[in-house]
């Protein structure tokens, strides 16, 4: 009789694989959403970054979901990878907005570039580990270290892409009420800065 499981997640391989990826999917949707519920609530700075966060998990998780179920590995593991890159991209973007704007300081700037890079790398580690985990892949300390770094360098041009858009005025503040026009313009300038600046480059970084 065999009694060995095929395509269940946890260790005692009980729970059907798609359980696990609903509740990845009902868990980064739960805090995309808080966050986008507190940046609206609180406006400002706080909110420009929290909604960046927010834009970032739900991308993050979405494209690194759909490249899972094309390459046939653990949806979950896309959901919550993807939600940590992501997010912490969003992050970097966010803070490069409000230093180019300059709603904070050069030097709390300078911080806050430092402080993206830390994180940016230890969300790259920490994807790698959650690949890992899902995926039944051996683990490889220096694989993750890869990883980090690619994502340290990427965020490095993701926080330069957010400068760029708050240093041109082309961001608005949560709970901001713009017209049509201005809505479609400056989401124009943020795909269009995203698109040559930080995704592009991200995708060569990756590939690497």
């Amino acid at each position: 009789m065999n009694i060995t499981p095929v395509m269940y997640t946890d260790i005692s391989g009980y729970v059907p694989e798609w359980v696990g990826d609903l509740v990845a999917g009902v868990v980064v949707t739960v805090i995309v959403v808080a966050l986008v519920v507190a940046a609206v609530s609180t406006g400002g700075a706080a909110g420009i970054v929290m909604m960046s966060v927010a834009g970032g998990m739900g991308y993050g998780a979405l494209n690194e979901a759909s490249i899972a179920i094309e390459n046939g590995t653990s949806i979950a593991a896309g959901i919550y990878g993807g939600a940590l890159k992501g997010g912490t991209q969003g992050l970097a973007v966010g803070l490069g907005v409000i230093t180019g704007a300059g709603l904070i300081s050069s030097g709390w700037g300078i911080i806050a570039l430092g402080a993206s890079l830390a994180v940016n790398y230890g969300a790259g580690y920490g994807k790698y580990g959650i690949d890992c985990y899902y995926n039944g892949y051996d683990y490889n300390p220096d694989n993750a270290n890869t990883m980090g770094m690619k994502q340290m360098v990427s965020s490095a041009f993701a926080f330069g892409t957010g400068f760029l858009l708050g240093s041109s005025g082309f961001y608005s503040t949560p709970g901001q009420k713009l017209g049509l026009e201005s809505q479609i313009g400056y989401k124009a300038a943020e795909y269009l800065f995203k698109g040559i600046y930080y995704l592009t480059i991200d995708y060569v970084i990756q590939m690497m």
